[in-house]
């Protein structure tokens, strides 16, 4: 812009060429004179066609969500916005500014919107488009409608809508191919295998995001299977707690009242002989529990009321052991336990030294350094601290002379009881 001075009796204007809109806005004028100073201020505004710079790209959104629609112009202009075919509807939508927000959109509000920028020397429209599918949800989550057993029918219903791909895993595996999928997302397995006991995992799936739901089919523990089934018997069962994958084990029906007791067998079950290590902890028995993982079996711990590990060792001649830290045991979790059977976890004892019983008093265990080379001692007693079990390794030590010797004794996890 170029500007030009015109002096006129007592005044002075300023002329003005080649305005653009960047010449917009206020412009100040001041006189000046022996009695001080006069200031004025003039706005300028300059008027151009309006442009739309940016709208919203098209976008396709579940039914309920909440959509905003954006329209930005380079020059001062009236937005407004449109819908070429129906109505935008009044009660869910707020104009704000260039912006247009509809509040939990509906089916029926798809279609194009037109934004429109108007000012005295014209208009200017664009359009974006708002396609609204189904909400992603399940109608129907998965849920079995008989509980399973062996051999039966297992049916888990289910209602899917929205989805554009539903998916069915048993775990990280694909599904046997005797299981049938409906399209709503109904599984069926026509004849229950103790292979097919685990989690079943349905992922369904929209075009911008996924939601899951899962059903384990079979038993958490020995327990579970006996207050459903009461008249099995003694014997092998698959159970899969947690969610995990499915695993066999022992079921004593008659144990500890007929509650069902889960019962995990280990390598290191027989008494075995600890002679010739003298070193703290030199002796080092690693146990290994049958078919099952730690998670495993921390699982069966969890979903049981109960859980117990007998725990033995005899010993001949003066044996240092628990008190003075020659032996201890492993949890599931490897951490060292300074307690033995029978007693309270973390207090360095065995059953005899909770109740002031040892052979030798003060006392901790019987087998602490009696002094006698040739009479046999033991301590034993039962672990029950659900959050160690079982025992993942055993460690002694003072047994090197000719006169020491001992024997330990590791019985089989048992859980039992339903939370």
């Amino acid at each position: 812009m170029e500007f030009f001075l015109k002096d006129v009796t007592r005044f002075m204007s300023v002329g003005c060429q080649d305005v653009t809109s960047y010449d917009g806005g206020i412009y100040s004028c001041e006189a000046r004179s022996a009695l001080g100073v006069a200031q004025a201020n003039v706005t300028l505004i300059v008027q151009v066609p309006p442009r739309i710079v940016h709208i919203t790209s098209s976008q396709i959104v579940e039914e309920g969500a909440n959509v905003t629609l954006r329209c930005l112009t380079s020059h001062w202009s009236t937005v407004s916005w449109s819908k070429p075919y129906g109505k935008i509807p009044k009660s869910q939508s707020t104009k704000k500014e260039a912006k247009l927000i509809i509040s939990g959109i509906k089916m029926e509000d798809s279609g194009d919107y037109v934004c429109q920028a108007e000012n005295i020397l014209g208009k200017n429209t664009k359009v974006t488009q708002i396609t609204v599918v189904g909400a992603l949800r399940f109608e129907v989550k998965p849920v079995l409608t008989n509980f399973p057993t062996i051999g039966s029918r297992v049916v888990i219903n289910c209602k899917v809508v929205g989805a554009l791909v539903t998916q069915w895993k048993k775990g990280n595996e694909s599904l046997s191919e005797f299981i049938s999928i409906f399209p709503n997302g109904t599984l069926v397995i026509p004849k229950l295998r103790n292979t097919d006991l685990g989690v079943y995992i349905l992922t369904a799936r929209n075009f911008q995001r996924a939601i899951t739901a899962q059903v384990q089919i079979g038993y958490a523990s020995c327990s579970e299977i006996k207050k459903t089934i009461p008249l099995l018997l003694s014997g092998k069962y698959t159970i899969s707690p947690g969610g995990l994958s499915s695993f066999s084990v022992y079921c004593d029906m008659t144990d500890k009242g007929g509650v069902g007791v889960t019962v995990v067998s280990h390598d290191s079950e027989a008494r075995t002989l600890v002679n010739g290590f003298e070193g703290v902890g030199s002796y080092r028995r690693d146990i290994h529990y049958a078919g099952i993982t730690m998670n495993q079996v921390a699982a069966l711990t969890k979903a049981s009321r109960s859980c117990e590990q007998f725990l033995s060792f005899e010993c001949q001649g003066d044996v240092a052991f628990i008190a003075d830290g020659y032996g201890w045991w492993m949890s599931r979790d490897n951490v060292r336990q300074n307690y033995w059977g029978g007693a309270t976890p973390g207090s360095g004892k065995c059953a005899c030294g909770m109740t002031n019983s040892c052979q030798r008093r003060p006392g901790y265990c019987n087998c602490n350094n009696v002094g006698s080379h040739s009479e046999w001692h033991s301590d034993s007693g039962l672990l029950t601290d659900k959050s160690t079990l079982p025992v993942t390794q055993l460690r002694f030590g003072d047994t090197g002379d000719s006169s020491e010797k001992g024997y330990h004794t590791l019985g089989r996890l048992k859980c039992y009881g339903t939370l």
